[in-house]
């Protein structure tokens, strides 16, 4: 164990371009800082679009369409208010519309199949007094569509069991995301308010989620790597299985539980609390964990290789030095503890 010097002006530099980077990281996910900003208003352009930009577009007069499934490769589904859900049943595409009150013309989903791609939106005219509407589209348990995109503004996502050939995109103001037992190549989800929870989803590539002030969490996911990033909301990263961990947090604190031997972790908070826990430190890993003023727990089960920089902080607990093969651990912090033990 060492213990850092460092002067008045680098703990500042530190804490200024520490709290910089990470919002600049959790910013990435919703199209840089720009896009925090005015990511509500750029969601209702679609919305808010003239005839022109829904020429093509037909009324679901009934509430209620079927399409094919060899005709729809791609889904793209804008959304307002209210809820969305996509879960496997029946033999064909199905879009249902529900609504506690009666909607007008301009009210009703509207759609278009053009090239493969199902586009889907909430109305065919802004209406800032409209009530929410839950919208449920089912599909065949064997459908595998090239795409899919959700854009909501204030609408709950819920996905259940969907396979997607490439990329699987949500995007969200205020409203929660849920994705269940998913699998894709690339899965990306954002939301500014709301928080994103993921339980038993894939992506071959990777799997990136971001939020403002909402909650990030993930369990039992698959993946090549991991990214996950917050301003003020926690994360929570559990029994996931990948190569890669990248977590980053501003104000939240991060909690990475069931690392499996081999998946290098990388995390970064400015305030808030650090636990990680190891399942195996019998092969070479790299954990790397900076944090400003919050505290770090590590759960390890046997013998690691500790380099632990720290201004105010202390360490306490038992520490087993390893040797070849062991993972290598290195932290840094300004005025949080260390603190080696079991944890729950």
């Amino acid at each position: 164990m060492k213990k850092g010097v460092k002067t008045a002006l680098a703990v500042a530099l530190v804490l200024l371009f520490s709290g910089l980077g990470l919002l600049a990281w959790s910013a990435s996910a919703h199209g840089g800082p720009a896009g925090l900003w005015n990511k509500a208003a750029l969601r209702l352009n679609w919305s808010v679009g003239s005839a022109e930009d829904l020429a093509g577009y037909t009324v679901c007069q009934s509430g209620e369409a079927h399409f094919s499934p060899d005709e729809v490769r791609r889904i793209d589904l804008g959304w307002v208010a209210g809820t969305v859900k996509l879960e496997p049943g029946g033999d064909t595409i199905a879009v249902k519309e529900r609504c506690s009150k009666p909607l007008g013309e301009d009210q009703k989903l509207c759609w278009k199949l053009e090239n493969g791609t199902l586009s889907l939106r909430f109305c065919s005219a802004l209406h800032t007094t409209m009530p929410g509407k839950d919208l449920v589209l089912t599909f065949p348990a064997g459908w595998i569509p090239e795409k899919v995109s959700v854009d909501v503004t204030s609408a709950d996502v819920e996905l259940r069991a969907l396979r997607v050939g490439g990329a699987l995109s949500i995007d969200a103001t205020s409203g929660d995301l849920h994705a269940e037992n998913c699998v894709c190549i690339d899965l990306k989800a954002s939301t500014t308010s709301g928080g994103i929870d993921l339980q038993g989803c894939e992506a071959d590539s990777g799997l990136s989620l971001g939020s403002t002030s909402g909650a990030l969490r993930a369990q039992d996911c698959r993946c090549d790597r991991l990214r996950a990033a917050a301003t003020s909301g926690d994360i929570h990263v559990a029994g996931c299985s990948a190569k890669e961990l990248e977590l980053g947090a501003t104000s939240g604190g991060v909690r990475c539980e069931g690392v499996p031997a081999g998946c290098d972790v990388s995390i970064d908070t400015t305030s808030g609390e650090v636990r990680l826990s190891l399942l195996d430190t019998s092969s070479g890993q790299e954990l790397s964990i900076e944090t400003i003023s919050g505290d770090v727990y590590l759960d390890v089960p046997g013998a690691i290789d500790l380099d632990f920089d720290t201004v105010s902080g202390g360490m306490s607990g038992r520490l087993e030095q390893g040797g070849k093969g062991c993972p290598e651990v290195g932290i840094d912090t300004t005025s949080g503890d260390l603190i080696l033990g079991s944890f729950h």
